[in-house]
């Protein structure tokens, strides 16, 4: 019996419209990347709107190259103190909506994270020791990351095949471009 699965490349999900993004002055993220050190709590703690935080993260477009996408990330409430004082705020900690990785960009803040951005997860769809026969072949692969974007799980994925004796192709798959 053979089950296939089917991944889609476009989801459907749509973002909703940013809020104004408030510039918060003197931000550090710290080492854990889910909590923001701030110096001056009184533009945080007045705020009407939602605060958050304009971060770029490096990434991939749909041919696959490098590039930046810009993202926010909400500031969710001030930290609580380890027990036994859990009853008490700390005097300068808020935490993060989502975790900001070490290669990420905050304007106007000084980013300590020491946390790794997450891997694509992938899993191939073919059969085990399946053997190339003739001139063309179909590799079926299931993708996916913790960021996915614009209703993609991932941006492109690009197939790069060599054979025994170093020849070797080259093939992108992209929602506009599929193998």
């Amino acid at each position: 019996m053979q089950m296939t699965l089917g991944v889609g490349m476009k989801l459907g999900q749509t973002g909703a419209e940013p809020y104004a993004l408030n510039s918060l002055p003197n931000t550090e993220i710290l080492a854990d990347g889910w909590q923001v050190l701030q110096s001056d709590m009184t533009h945080y703690l007045n705020a009407s709107e939602p605060q958050e935080l304009l971060v770029s993260r490096p990434g991939f477009d749909r041919f696959a190259t490098p590039t930046l996408a810009e993202t926010t990330v909400d500031l969710t409430g001030r930290v609580r103190q380890p027990y036994p004082d859990q009853s008490n705020f700390t005097d300068n900690s808020i935490a993060c909506s989502e975790f900001v990785y070490t290669a990420d960009s905050i304007e106007g803040a000084s980013n300590h994270s020491m946390r790794s951005a997450p891997q694509p997860i992938a899993m191939w769809l073919n059969h085990d020791r399946e053997r190339v026969v003739s001139v063309t072949h179909e590799l079926r692969l299931a993708v996916a990351h913790a960021h996915a974007r614009d209703g993609q799980p991932v941006a492109a994925v690009k197939f790069i095949v060599k054979d025994a004796v170093g020849n070797e192709v080259t093939q992108l798959a992209t929602m506009g471009n599929p193998p």
